[in-house]
């Protein structure tokens, strides 16, 4: 399967061309310029490299937030082709390496606010090859445990760090995230695990687990998820 993935959830943005599991194209980073046309910019030149056309597409698979949905939607309209919406929280947890049943995948939300969810690991990264042509290459498999939130460092921290019989291991691409949890711990312990930011070759393996498991969706049905504190609550929660 040809699957063309695309994350814009944050400034490091990435495209990747894979055909299966296999990375074939990938372009990563910030871009100089407006994220609407560096990301065309950026497709174009995966697919040059991949010597591929969008025509000719299995799926897209893409992170399931505001910015790049436009132009996937579009594009899987006029091809008719599916489409895979990947949690970028899961894309995140999916990277995780340390042996821990419960994963807190955080990334940057902006003014002081992290995005963050609660994943279980079903089976481990890295074991032994799986007969289930649903876990390519092994990436963890994961239950989602709560409801993917928007909160304060203290807050998430006085929310995973309470059940201390099951901690969390936090798992982000962003240092500044990691930053702003470790300036809060005080004297609490917890761990945190860095993993790679350019998220579009982790997303269109997640975005193949979906197709071989029957959960991709059309054009119609690609919907954006968007989470976000209102300026009240944000406001409450700021010193005086």
């Amino acid at each position: 399967m040809r699957i063309l993935a695309i994350d814009t959830s944050s400034l490091h943005g990435s495209v990747a061309f894979l055909a299966g599991t296999r990375v074939l194209a990938e372009e990563s980073g910030a871009l100089p310029e407006p994220s609407s046309s560096g990301l065309f910019r950026r497709v174009s030149s995966v697919l040059g490299k991949a010597s591929t056309k969008l025509s000719e597409i299995d799926c897209f698979a893409v992170a399931a937030g505001p910015g790049s949905l436009t132009a996937v939607k579009g594009w899987a309209e006029v091809w008719q082709k599916p489409v895979a919406a990947v949690s970028v929280l899961e894309a995140v947890a999916a990277q995780a390496t340390e042996p821990v049943t419960l994963l807190a995948p955080l990334t940057d939300a902006r003014r002081g606010l992290l995005f963050c969810g609660a994943y279980r690991r079903v089976s481990p990264a890295g074991g032994a090859a799986s007969e289930d042509r649903a876990r390519p290459e092994e990436l963890n498999d994961l239950q989602q445990a709560s409801e993917e939130f928007i909160a304060t460092p203290p807050e998430i921290l006085d929310r995973f760090l309470s059940a201390a019989a099951d901690p969390p291991l936090f798992v982000t691409p962003s240092p500044e995230a990691a930053v702003a949890i470790v300036a809060c711990l005080a004297c609490r312990n917890a761990r945190i695990e860095m993993v790679s930011p350019d998220l579009a070759p982790v997303i269109a393996r997640l975005g193949l687990r979906q197709a071989l498991r029957g959960k991709l969706v059309d054009a119609l049905g690609l919907n954006a998820n968007y989470i976000q504190r209102s300026a009240a609550e944000v406001n409450w929660k700021e010193p005086a």
